[in-house]
């Protein structure tokens, strides 16, 4: 008879044997697999109750953390006023630190030569050259220097996109002049097919499109065969072609990257100045470069051509690659055709791009060329008029803010170059290569990896030495200035005449926006409903600057949110130069007292 403990084991594992099904189970729950079950388990029941309930058809994604979505309210840009210099030692320390990079970087065996620039304002922090200048004689010869000539390949583009802003400010060009102005003869696609995209009809490629990637143009038009002689034969098969070809994506869809672009605005630019003064019809793409750009710039040793006082300095690469050294791009020079220097390329840097004082450019008009004009998806890459622009994640940076690095490459077999500016902090790198190593990016961002946290870090201590203290202006009058959660330079206390403003906006602090100009904020009071909603950000910050002003009928009066500061000549208590704060509005002066 069997037992109840059999009779079990048969009404749950009704085979033969059950003594040897028992012990199946256990053999089936190893530790290992024990430990693998739990896992999975532990893995769905996190997926379950830990993310949102998906809608029917789309992936159950968690929101990102809403801290990403704070306003950052920007420093001023003081390091552009007041640039460091190379005896800090802080400063010092990292160069050392560069400079034993490059020399490594050089030994690499797909090197031969290297030039590297860095500027913080108006200075030149450091300049060092690496390597052969002649990689292609049998023992390489030459030592590289500052003057040493380079292939800049696409940083042609700047310069090219400099002489349309310099020529639109002299009021020969507009930026939305359509091509057709300066070549009645450009058609795309109308031999290709009679019908046309929806919007081809009143196609317009324009001076702007062209210098910001946004005319949909192809990449590359080929022009051997032409003659080789440059001008027109040249623009003849290029413009023969495009009948031919679709652009790639309407004006203004997204970038596409156009050398033909280049090409195009670089001769229409050279056709305007005919069409001003029909005296000059034999002017060069080199005579207009030069007399527009580099002259002013005394950028000498630059050019689309390799002059005598040039050859000697040039750099050449290895293997094949030599064969680019002094190939005459013809009706494409302004697409990568320029030569130039580390100490030229600096110049752009300190005279145009990271002064507050910029020479050939009004501010206006710097400050509408380093601007982003379209993005594309990853919401990190952007572009400009010509530059190619990264925001950088908050985790890159000390104060938690999102810079940009306004960049533009070059490339040709043998040449790579690289020209980065991060406005914010006035800091610039010109990276000069010939081999067969292609990344002077990543070269640069190596370079940056190093620098950006030591001027981070001096840019924010001399924010805090100008602004931050305890203001008194007689009784009933308190201000003060501090620095807030990541690096905001804030208001903590603003009693006017005995009314505490804080109080009225219900903030126990108030960020100071900068203006751009110096010592000039603007209170960032914003909409207090709205200031703590997660996904609107900056929105309610500038969209209520100015929103309220104080006087009398017969003016706008003075902004209630604006304040300035005003150095004062003397030292503080502490030995700061010292400065006072005024706030219009409210009639009032504070001197910083602590």
């Amino acid at each position: 008879m069997a037992s109840e403990k059999d009779l079990l084991a048969q009404q749950y594992y009704p085979v033969s044997s059950a003594p040897a099904i028992v012990w199946k189970p256990r053999r089936w729950l190893s530790l290992p697999r024990f430990l693998i079950l739990g896992a999975v388990c532990t893995l769905i029941t996190l997926a379950v109750f830990s993310g949102d309930i998906a809608e029917p058809g789309l992936p159950g994604l968690k929101p990102p953390p809403k801290e990403i979505y704070k306003c950052q309210p920007p420093l001023p840009s003081l390091l552009t006023y007041f640039p460091l210099t190379a005896d800090d030692p802080e400063v010092r320390r990292a160069l050392h630190r560069v400079d034993a990079l490059l020399s490594r970087y050089v030994r690499r065996d797909d090197m031969d030569a290297l030039s590297v620039n860095v500027v913080q304002g108006g200075n030149v922090l450091f300049a060092q050259g690496y390597g052969v200048q002649r990689a292609n004689e049998t023992t390489g010869k030459g030592k590289v220097n500052q003057d040493t000539v380079f292939r800049i390949a696409s940083i042609t583009k700047l310069f090219v996109t400099l002489q349309l802003l310099v020529l639109r400010d002299q009021g020969l060009v507009n930026l939305d002049d359509d091509i057709k102005t300066f070549y009645p003869e450009f058609e795309i696609g109308k031999a290709l097919d009679s019908r046309q995209d929806d919007d081809d009809e009143d196609l317009h490629i324009t001076l702007r499109t062209l210098a910001a990637q946004l005319s949909g143009l192809p990449r590359d038009m080929s022009t051997l065969g032409g003659g080789g002689g440059g001008g027109d034969s040249e623009e003849y098969i290029v413009l023969s072609k495009l009948k031919h070809e679709r652009l790639v994506v309407p004006p203004y869809t997204f970038p596409i990257y156009s050398n033909t672009g280049f090409s195009l605005l670089g001769n229409a630019l050279r056709r305007a100045v005919v069409l001003a003064d029909p005296t000059r019809a034999n002017v060069t793409l080199d005579e207009l470069l030069r007399e527009k750009v580099l002259a002013p710039l005394g950028m000498g040793m630059s050019g689309y051509q390799v002059e005598e006082e040039m050859r000697g300095n040039l750099a050449v690469p290895r293997n094949g690659s030599n064969q680019m050294a002094e190939l005459d791009f013809g009706w494409n020079k302004p697409a990568g055709g320029m030569y130039s220097t580390a100490r030229d390329l600096t110049k752009l840097l300190t005279t145009v791009l990271l002064t507050p004082h910029p020479i050939l450019l009004p501010r206006r008009t710097l400050r509408e060329w380093l601007r982003p004009l379209s993005s594309l998806p990853d919401s990190r890459t952007e572009v400009g008029l010509t530059w190619e622009i990264t925001k950088l994640h908050p985790s890159y940076t000390l104060t938690g803010r999102e810079p940009r690095l306004y960049s533009k490459s070059g490339n040709l077999p043998g040449y790579h170059s690289e020209l980065t500016v991060r406005p914010d902090l006035g800091l610039g790198v010109v990276v000069l290569m010939t081999g067969d190593d292609s990344d002077a990016a990543v070269l640069v961002d190596r370079v940056l990896e190093v620098l950006e946290p030591v001027v981070e870090r001096k840019w924010v201590e001399k924010v805090k030495k100008r602004y931050v203290g305890t203001y008194v202006g007689g009784e009933g009058n308190r201000f003060k200035v501090g620095i807030g959660a990541k690096d905001v330079l804030s208001v903590m206390e603003l009693v006017v005449n005995g009314t505490d403003l804080l109080a009225i906006v219900g903030s126990k602090e108030v960020a100071l926006w900068s203006t751009g100009r110096l010592d000039e904020f603007r209170l960032a009071f914003g909409r207090d409903y709205l200031n703590t909603r997660p996904k609107i950000g900056c929105q309610p910050y500038w969209m209520s600057f100015d929103n309220m002003r104080v006087g009398d009928d017969n003016t706008e009066g003075a902004a209630f949110d604006r304040l300035v500061f005003e150095p004062t000549g003397k030292k503080d208590r502490k030995g700061r130069e010292g400065v006072r704060a005024v706030y219009p509005a409210g009639g009032v002066t504070w001197e910083r007292m602590v």
